[in-house]
């Protein structure tokens, strides 16, 4: 048997407490009894031979006791509370941007923009016969490309009540807020690199356009030919062929990964690739195509409509695409405020840098 939370004049007073509320109970609903000598029992006597039985156990009078607002009632409540050590946070989908798109070359945490100068060639060799020929000269052109960097902020503010309340509670609430505060840069960080920022002119790895990039865009109602999500093996066989061949008929690029919907990444990885076999689609996609598939959720809703799933297959390359991060989140020095203390986070991004958007191919197989 368990150990008693309370002594024993606790005890006594929550003894008397039932025992009267319920009597009192069984008076009001019209129940009175008589003893020997005719006249009516008090409420203590009516209850004193039954209040070490069964019926002092009945939820209503415990109930009764309980639902009262006073000190004790507290007391009782806080001692039959167990507070479990470990905290359960809700969760949230891992950030996934930075660990698909590469890293790009370091830059200054001051800088305001990131440019780079690509350089294309230009000519013809002359074949010679008398040695005598004027030769061809080549002609080397070069482009600029900027991309703007935005400052991203977050701030964590705790009031003196606050801490100390805490801290009698024995929890860590400002290493707590100070987490959430970092997490949140990282998801705007996240959310730039993922979809960028057409506002302030930033370019997302997954919202590339043919006008501004020449990023490869097949779609259902123009080559692909069905939803991945209900199509035959032999069609999504023959869209992954399309895809590629944007890579093969220029030469250039050799994709690595492929990009799934979480929705389209688990139908692979069950639908086999024929009747009796344990091969699924997505082993035959990394084997036969010798590319990396990974799943993520971003890709859910990322289609030209924004409502629907939108495959990548891209080269995984700094030459081809690269995060733009001048600076890391930092915890900038608490600032008391009133009554209490703000610290802010503090980073900076600009999305992604493209130099060269053929070494990437959205399939919008549902649009």
């Amino acid at each position: 048997m368990g150990k008693n939370l309370l002594n024993d004049e606790q005890l006594q007073l929550i003894a008397a407490a039932a025992a009267q509320g319920a009597a009192q109970m069984l008076i009001d609903a019209g129940a009175v009894a008589f003893g020997d000598d005719g006249e009516p029992p008090s409420l203590i006597e009516m209850w004193a031979g039954h209040f070490v039985d069964h019926h002092l156990r009945q939820d209503y009078v415990v109930d009764s006791y309980l639902s009262r607002n006073d000190t004790s009632t507290a007391l009782f409540e806080k001692q039959l509370e167990h507070l479990l050590s470990k905290t359960y946070d809700k969760r949230y989908p891992a950030l996934k941007a930075r660990q698909f798109v590469p890293e790009g070359p370091g830059i200054p945490n001051g800088a305001e923009t990131v440019s780079s100068i690509g350089y294309d060639i230009m000519g013809e060799a002359t074949i010679l016969s008398s040695y005598g020929e004027d030769v061809r000269r080549v002609e080397i052109d070069g482009k600029k490309s900027t991309w703007n960097i935005v400052g991203i902020a977050a701030a964590w503010a705790l009031t003196i009540q606050q801490a100390r309340a805490a801290a009698m509670a024995g929890v860590d609430i400002d290493s707590k807020g100070l987490m959430a505060a970092a997490r949140i840069i990282a998801r705007k960080m996240d959310d730039l690199i993922a979809f960028g920022d057409s506002a302030l002119g930033l370019d997302g790895f997954l919202t590339l356009t043919t006008g501004s990039s020449g990023v490869n865009i097949l779609n259902k109602s123009g080559t692909l030919t069905g939803d991945w999500l209900t199509a035959t093996v032999a069609n999504i066989l023959a869209d992954l062929d399309l895809m590629f061949a944007q890579f093969e008929g220029a030469s250039i690029w050799t994709p690595t990964d492929l990009l799934l919907p979480t929705t389209a990444y688990t139908r692979f990885r069950s639908l086999k690739v024929d009747t009796g076999t344990r091969y699924t689609l997505l082993q035959w996609i990394e084997d036969q195509y010798e590319v990396k598939v990974d799943k993520w959720n971003r890709l859910n809703t990322a289609d030209s409509a924004g409502t629907a799933g939108r495959a990548v297959l891209y080269t995984r390359d700094e030459e081809v695409v690269s995060s733009i991060v001048s600076q890391e989140a930092e915890q900038l020095p608490s600032v008391w405020k009133g009554v209490g203390w703000e610290t802010i986070y503090h980073a900076r991004g600009g999305g992604v840098r493209v130099e060269n958007a053929k070494g990437i191919c959205y399939g919008d197989y549902s649009a």
